[in-house]
């Protein structure tokens, strides 16, 4: 309501463009999108290759990211620090600022 004086067209646009919308939808409800008889326990079968190959690639990735050198690095400890993520900040200077090198 608030367009209308400005942009009184739209009205009859949009009614018609609904108007339309709803006919069009109504009919390829009614012709293209009925059930069909070709989809059958077949299709469900024929997709069991897929879901075997997905659970392997899964898994490949997981092992991939997961024995990454630089996951459990201590220099992520700040970024944790950044997000609020760690609350003793001290535990993560202590880590990052020591002097010892054997850590």
């Amino acid at each position: 309501m608030m367009y209308s004086s400005g942009l009184p067209i739209l009205y009859p646009v949009g009614f018609l463009t609904f108007f339309v919308a709803y006919w069009i939808e109504k009919g390829m409800l009614m012709k293209f999108h009925r059930k069909t008889s070709t989809f059958n326990q077949n299709l469900a079968f024929d997709t069991i290759p897929f879901f075997r190959v997905a659970i392997l690639m899964h898994l490949i990735m997981s092992g991939l990211m997961l024995s990454s050198p630089g996951i459990l690095d201590v220099k992520n400890l700040k970024y944790l620090d950044y997000a609020n993520v760690v609350k003793d900040s001290n535990i993560i200077d202590e880590k990052l600022y020591s002097n010892d090198e054997n850590d």
